[in-house]
């Protein structure tokens, strides 16, 4: 029995395919290989050229297969033609070729796997029931047609096809199985990379100090020492790629960043400029033509001052036009155009210095090298002034404009003065007068502002006031100007401190009160006490009988008895008065805002209203009549003010 078993696994054994035997072949000595590196019996560079040669191999194998199996492939298809002819079995399908390569291995590391899928599919195939086909008489025309024009279409499939097919994939599927092949070696070796690397870091430091040691030895022979650096140089490359190849991918990204930071923050700080070639000499940077132009400009009006004369300004100014080259520059080497301007007369007229010129009113006087010593000139003539107007409060100053230049101006006893001489020449010929103000302020009330507003829903007697008026406040500050203590001028500027508030007052418009009519108010707000009774019959003031309070309203015909009696502005009824003797019967309205009004000699029964009642204006409130100490039948009518009678006229009018 033993026997048996191992005759049958013998038998077992033969049985394997050589595709199989290879593949097992392979797997083997890639592990050896693996185990061998992993021990440290192997080099890296012993690795990959193993790895190499067992790559070329397979490649060897893979063609030599390939071979086999177009010939096996041309035989089956030679052998299936004449099933076909014979009617034994059905022709293939056009996918025959793709499946017969991928179970012939051609697109896997395992051809013997491949075959024994490829077994297993034929098998299967013969197991189909064959599909029944036209029979065809042999020797008939059509029979040999058709027979012959599928065996072309089979040749051609299975030769051209094949071919255009293993040309288009196998190349894909070699670059995957080395893919494959790279990502298991990685896989197999990251730690002994790992391992290695740090090895490798040992040695390269304990090599750098021997190395550093013998460069700084052959410096005693110059002339030795680049071949020495160049040795450790190579040596290093050689013995050390792993390690100077992990750390230039560490330090190549980190020093591109850097380099890429410094680009950066060097040209966010510098610009394109033009660089200004006048008179064969550069005289400085601009950022466009415009500068340039504009100096021009400055240099001609400079030139034209009375500083030069015009044959000077000529002779300066020459030929103003320059050159330009593009240049890099920072932002601070710009020159704006009064700089261009100086450097240009710099180079274009003779003669010539920095100074400051002394312009009074805009007009030239002369030029003084020292800014300090012309200002020293004008401070002098100014100080004793000062005192006196800090001792009383007021302000002092020239009356003309001094301006101080700074510029080039020639260099002659007519235009560069000392500043001894600039004081004679202003004290000779009268050039400076001393401006005294004297300024004055108070606080005043500002008055405000009546705003009337009609509204036509009320009587023409009613008067309200919506909002109060309020005054405000300014600060009137008035300041006189004297020159050399003559009085010149004087002017004032008001600054509003409170602004004051506008008073509104309503007043109604309605002419007609419960079918009398009642007028239009007058721009005091009072209407006429009596509407029929236009007549004045005895004027406010001094007559025979005294001093009389009001006006007395009556008709020119005698008619004014019964005549309605109105109230001449809103109010609260105060006093109503029945009497045979005085005033008679009689009505007083206060108005609330200190007037009161009075109506007197009312006609007997014809009063309407009563004590502390609200009435409006225009409102009846009685009829004329003639009781009391009267005449006859008129309209007394008084207007008082705080406890004052006044003139009723200047209220009714």
């Amino acid at each position: 029995m033993a026997q048996d078993k191992d005759n049958k696994k013998v038998n077992n054994d033969e049985a394997v395919s050589p595709e199989e035997s290879l593949y097992d072949e392979m797997v083997g000595s890639a592990r050896e290989i693996a185990e061998e590196f992993a021990e440290g019996d192997l080099s890296r560079e012993e690795l990959l050229r193993r790895e190499a040669e067992r790559k070329k191999e397979r490649e060897m194998e893979a063609i030599r297969a390939d071979i086999e199996r177009r010939y096996t492939q041309e035989v089956d298809e030679a052998i299936k033609k004449a099933d076909i002819a014979a009617g034994v079995e059905k022709p293939e399908p056009k996918t025959a070729k793709l499946d017969e390569m991928i179970d012939l291995g051609a697109f896997s590391n395992d051809p013997g796997k491949n075959v024994r899928r490829s077994k297993k599919k034929k098998a299967k195939k013969r197991k189909k029931r064959p599909v029944e086909y036209i029979e065809l008489e042999e020797k008939s025309p059509l029979y040999y047609f058709i027979y012959s024009l599928g065996d072309a279409v089979s040749h051609f499939i299975t030769s051209a096809g094949g071919d255009l097919l293993a040309l288009l994939f196998v190349p894909f599927v070699k670059l995957r199985n080395s893919v494959k092949d790279s990502v298991t070696s990685r896989r197999m070796s990251s730690g002994g990379r790992r391992k290695r690397l740090g090895e490798e870091a040992k040695t390269f430091r304990s090599e750098i100090h021997s190395s550093v040691g013998n460069i700084i030895k052959s410096l005693r022979h110059p002339l030795s020492t680049p071949a020495v650096i160049w040795h450790y140089f190579k040596k290093a490359v050689d013995r050390h790629t792993l390690l100077l190849k992990t750390i230039g991918n560490i330090a190549l990204p980190v020093i591109s960043v850097i380099i890429l930071i410094f680009v950066f923050s060097y040209w966010k700080n510098v610009t394109f400029a033009l660089k200004v070639i006048y008179n064969d000499e550069s005289i400085g940077y601009i950022s466009d033509e415009s500068v340039f132009i504009e100096a021009k400009e400055m240099v001609m009006d400079r030139l034209r001052s009375n500083s030069i004369t015009s044959e000077q300004t000529t002779q300066a100014a020459g030929n103003l036009n320059a050159g330009y080259e593009l240049a890099v520059v920072s932002y601070d080497e710009l020159n704006d155009a009064r700089t261009i301007s100086d450097k240009m007369i710099e180079n274009s007229a003779e003669n010539l210095t920095h100074a400051c010129g002394i312009y009074i009113d805009d007009r030239f006087i002369c030029a003084v090298k020292n800014e300090a010593d012309a200002k020293t000139v004008f401070y002098n003539i100014l100080a004793p002034y000062e005192e006196q107007a800090q001792a009383n409060g007021y302000v002092v100053g020239f009356l003309q404009e001094i301006d101080y230049v700074q510029g080039l101006y020639r260099d002659e006893d007519d235009v560069m003065w000392d500043a001894s001489d600039l004081e004679t020449y202003i004290n000779t010929h009268n050039m400076i007068n001393i401006k005294k103000s004297v300024s004055t302020s108070e606080v005043v009330e500002v008055p405000y502002a009546t705003v009337t507003t009609r509204d036509v829903t009320k009587y023409s007697g009613y008067r309200v006031v919506r909002q109060q008026g309020v005054y405000g406040k300014k600060r009137v500050t008035t300041t006189q100007v004297y020159i050399d203590d003559i009085l010149s001028n004087t002017y004032s500027v008001d600054e509003v401190l409170i602004a004051p508030t506008e008073e509104i007052i309503v007043v109604g418009t309605k002419t007609t009160y419960g079918g009398v009519y009642i007028g239009q108010a007058s721009s005091m707000g009072f209407l006429w006490p009596a509407p029929h009774c236009h007549y004045i019959s005895s004027p406010y003031g001094w007559r025979s009988s005294g001093w009389h309070k009001g006006v007395d309203l009556c008709t020119n015909n005698g008619t004014a008895r019964g005549t309605p009696v109105i109230a001449s502005r809103s109010g609260v009824v105060e006093v109503v008065q029945h009497s045979s003797s005085g005033y008679g019967n009689m009505i007083l309205i206060n108005h609330g805002d200190g007037y009161k009004t009075r109506y007197a000699h009312l006609l007997e029964g014809s009063i309407t209203v009563r004590m502390g009642e609200v009435v409006e204006g225009g409102k009846t409130i009685g009829r004329v009549g003639s009781t009391g100490t009267s005449s006859g039948p008129h309209r007394p009518f008084e207007v008082i003010y705080n406890g004052e009678t006044q003139n009723p006229v200047n209220f009714i009018s």
